[in-house]
């Protein structure tokens, strides 16, 4: 969709149908963070969303409603864990 290639110009954040792994990668970017799992399996639950100007915890919050996901932020880490997908 031209819309969501444009998404990164108009400061939005958009993920449709994305695997955690890849919309962690955006976020370590956009963000300038990095992240770690304690739970391997949760790098495969997908998730459609679409942010703008928000905070990284607001992001990271949402993660953590839409499946069991939890995070820890400390400092320019995250680290996410849980059982991941529901």
């Amino acid at each position: 969709d031209s819309k969501d290639n444009i998404a990164w110009i108009e400061k939005r954040l958009v993920f449709k149908d994305e695997p955690l792994s890849s919309a962690v990668q955006k976020l370590e970017l956009w963000y300038d963070v990095e992240f770690s799992y304690t739970n391997q399996e949760i790098k495969h639950c997908k998730f459609t969303a679409a942010f703008e100007n928000e905070p990284l915890v607001a992001v990271l919050e949402t993660l953590q409603n839409v499946a069991d996901i939890q995070y820890e932020l400390k400092g320019k880490k995250v680290t996410l864990s849980g059982s991941g997908c529901l």
